[in-house]
């Protein structure tokens, strides 16, 4: 671990601190790493404990995280769109799937949207491991579900996020869909390729047999927006500037992602 430290702080010094480089973008595994090698950290990063943005100003460098802010203006657009907000009579459920790094980034996100429901929102988070959903539920004031997969929900979710890898999904489906059968929720992937995951399609497939609108874009936060989102935020961040043309830039991503 120290001489993987020592590598990343090498990186920093050579590249990220260089008159040439206005910041920087940081990616798993170093996430968390990084941490320690910046000097000031954005409060988003202080709570998560990720950061995914690496700011240069006046020489100083400063860390941030645009990971929340993607997750929460997609789902914020997404909620208006179906008219869920402002006072639903009763608190929005949303569920986190998997207790990795990620999962305090969507965390954090789903309780700031809690500014826009009259009775705010109660996340919950599910894993296979019961210890890992209880120490990330205690670090990010949520609920740990204490069942694992296979225990029913005592929560009809209204938001589904999955921050599971692809290559853990196809043994999970089962349960999952159990999670949909009493509800129709916007589900959020953070897979961004293939740009349809096992876990889009078989929210699809229920939200068919459910007799419910199969418009995906109703339902559905596919990861390559939210790739593009934090994308965004991170370069208005180093330059302090609007975005190029938006549209652009994400017709050559989703192109480059379904090649």
């Amino acid at each position: 671990k120290q001489w993987y430290q020592r590598r990343v702080r090498g990186v920093i010094k050579e590249h990220i601190q260089s008159d040439l480089t206005g910041g920087g973008s940081v990616t798993i595994p170093n996430k968390e790493t990084v941490i320690p090698l910046i000097s000031n950290l954005s409060e988003h990063v202080k709570q998560i404990g990720a950061l995914n943005t690496v700011i240069k100003k006046n020489g100083e460098l400063y860390g941030d995280n645009t990971d929340w802010y993607a997750i929460k203006i997609l789902l914020e657009r997404k909620l208006l769109k179906r008219n869920v907000g402002l006072d639903l009579g009763r608190k929005l459920q949303a569920l986190v799937i998997g207790a990795g790094g990620t999962s305090r980034a969507v965390c954090y996100a789903l309780k700031k949207l809690e500014d826009n429901f009259v009775a705010g929102i109660d996340v919950w988070i599910v894993n296979i491991t019961l210890e890992k959903a209880e120490k990330v539920a205690e670090a990010m004031g949520v609920h740990a579900h204490n069942g694992g997969f296979s225990k029913p929900l005592s929560i009809a979710p209204d938001i589904l996020v999955n921050t599971i890898p692809l290559d853990a999904q196809n043994e999970l489906l089962s349960d999952i869909q159990n999670w949909m059968l009493i509800s129709n929720p916007i589900v959020v992937e953070l897979v961004y390729y293939p740009l349809r995951t096992p876990f889009l399609e078989i929210a699809r497939n229920q939200r068919e047999k459910n007799g419910v609108s199969t418009n995906n874009e109703d339902y559905e936060v596919l990861g390559v927006d939210i790739l593009l989102e934090q994308g965004f935020k991170q370069f208005s961040l180093w330059t302090n500037t609007k975005v190029p043309p938006r549209a652009k830039i994400t017709e050559a991503v989703y192109k480059s992602i379904v090649q």
